[in-house]
């Protein structure tokens, strides 16, 4: 799949190949997600109990990660 989010008709030469690096980053993100489904799932639901826990934290809730786990 490829993404072009902007205009290559208005950059410079640079530019155009550092977008086409990351356009070619982001396919080879994007392969690695389908070869490794349930690790990514696994790791989106970490940063999920995470952030939540940590957003919790800064408002001064004590639960535990295990606890916000748990809800």
């Amino acid at each position: 799949m490829e993404y072009n989010y902007y205009n290559l008709d208005t950059t410079t030469p640079e530019l155009r190949k550092k977008l086409a690096s990351i356009d070619r980053l982001k396919a080879e993100i994007d392969e690695q997600k389908i070869l490794y489904r349930a690790s990514w799932l696994a790791i989106q639901e970490k940063l999920r109990i995470d952030w939540t826990y940590d957003s919790n934290a800064i408002e001064g809730n004590s639960l535990t990660r295990g606890e916000t786990l748990f809800f």
